[in-house]
């Protein structure tokens, strides 16, 4: 038996456990609209309001029910991952950080579920459709809002609550009549089809990839599934590590990003790699040690290029 996480469930507050409950009975009755439950979702999402407001721009029009929030709410997240270094570099920075925001850490827990606030307000969007499309697409757009950037915050599936950010995504396309799909109908992933479906796709097989000659020449290293190799695949035949220069380019440094961090932590007993950062994504090339921002004229080149393929002005 797997235990979710109480900083996904919040089974630990009365206030939210009742209301998950009513709400997964509603959803297994098909969606089933109810004045008590809406009552509920309205004074959880009333409640609520000024603090997830916290850190929002205007909180006074967001207290009135216009505008988005800020993302104070990560302060809840904070208290339960502070033993993870991620947390406070991709996420601390990016929220804060980066935007010119001061983070101050919780020093108790709020009672604020963000999983369940999020459905309140799904609860509250599917009660208001047809009558008050716009009001809908409010509550719906404001349940995006708490998925994040990137969908960084989309634990919902790995939680108990019924709903998904799928069917606030699906909700917010359809407009004026509620669809009550969780999830795409005849969806699979390709988890499902076992490892081999990736293992596979891995030996490149009728692919340009596969006609290329394979480089270096000891030690030999088999790829995956690659029973019967046709030559070489190594790390150069001399006792110096490779030594590799990447010039990396971006205007959003998250690709780039990745590139830095599976390299750097796979590759660097066998290779020395250098990454020459030349990121015009200036709120987040910062996030990265050694930094990946472009400076000075190159800086100033790249984004008067960036600017000028925009506006296309050239081809």
């Amino acid at each position: 038996m797997i235990q979710v996480p109480d900083m996904l469930d919040c089974g630990s507050l009365p206030e939210w456990g009742s209301f998950r409950w009513a709400v997964s009975s509603a959803v297994a009755a098909g969606f089933e609209r109810s004045p008590q439950l809406e009552a509920q979702a309205s004074e959880l999402e009333e409640r609520w309001r000024p603090w997830v407001c916290e850190s929002a721009d205007d909180p006074d029009a967001c207290r009135a029910g216009v505008g988005m929030p800020g993302f104070g709410f990560i302060r809840d997240l904070e208290r339960e991952c502070r033993d993870s270094n991620n947390f406070e570099r991709y996420l601390l920075r990016h929220f804060f950080a980066n935007t010119g925001k001061v983070f101050e850490p919780l020093r108790a827990p709020s009672g604020f579920c963000l999983y369940g606030y999020l459905t309140a307000l799904v609860v509250l969007a599917w009660h208001a459709l047809p009558d008050h499309e716009g009001e809908a697409l409010r509550y719906f757009a404001l349940a995006q809002h708490f998925v994040g950037h990137y969908h960084c915050f989309d634990f919902l599936e790995s939680s108990t609550w019924p709903v998904t950010s799928f069917l606030v995504l699906l909700n917010m396309q359809a407009g004026s009549s509620f669809l009550a799909l969780p999830e795409p109908p005849g969806h699979t992933h390709p988890g499902q089809l076992g490892a081999d479906f990736y293992l596979e796709r891995l030996r490149w097989r009728g692919t340009s990839e596969a006609r290329k000659p394979n480089p270096g020449a000891a030690p030999y290293l088999p790829l995956p599934l690659d029973r019967a190799p046709a030559g070489w695949r190594g790390r150069g035949g001399g006792p110096e590590r490779p030594r590799v220069s990447v010039w990396q380019f971006c205007i959003h440094t998250s690709t780039a990003g990745e590139a830095v961090t599976m390299i750097g932590r796979f590759l660097r007993g066998s290779y020395d790699v250098e990454f020459r950062g030349n990121s015009i994504a200036f709120q987040l090339c910062n996030n990265y040690s050694p930094s990946m921002c472009a400076r000075g004229q190159v800086a100033s080149f790249l984004e008067q290029l960036f600017a000028q393929f925009q506006d296309e002005d050239f081809t």
